[in-house]
């Protein structure tokens, strides 16, 4: 994903540059480095924000509720998912299977820890 994200970089395609950036977020993530994975995801997430994409703004979301989920962080984890879920209703295709899969195990284990309304 870093060789990719050097390439993109060069070529200004921002749009690109925001997926991989979120891609390494999950990397970063799964590495236990979670102020890196949380770096990566908000740097997409304001890309995506700014150019209007909701699929790609909920998919931050989803990727930050997990690094967060990851971190003991229960509040802003079930927040986030809450956050995410809103967003994704209604858009097709929702997830990436890989990105589904990461985001229904935030679910469990927030709701495994969090006892409040409205959690997904």
């Amino acid at each position: 994903y870093r060789e990719s994200l050097s390439l993109y970089q060069q070529s200004d395609d921002q749009e690109q540059v925001a997926w991989l950036q979120h891609h390494l977020g999950h990397v970063a993530a799964a590495q236990g480095e979670y102020l890196r994975a949380k770096a990566h995801f908000n740097s997409s997430l304001l890309f995506f924000r700014q150019s209007g994409d909701e699929r790609g703004v909920a998919h931050c979301q989803a990727g930050l509720a997990c690094v967060h989920g990851m971190a003991t962080e229960w509040t802003a984890a079930a927040q986030l998912l809450n956050a995410a879920a809103a967003k994704l209703e209604g858009i097709s295709p929702r997830m990436a299977p890989a990105d589904f899969d990461a985001y229904q195990r935030t679910v469990v284990l927030v709701q495994g820890h969090v006892i409040a309304p409205n959690v997904i």
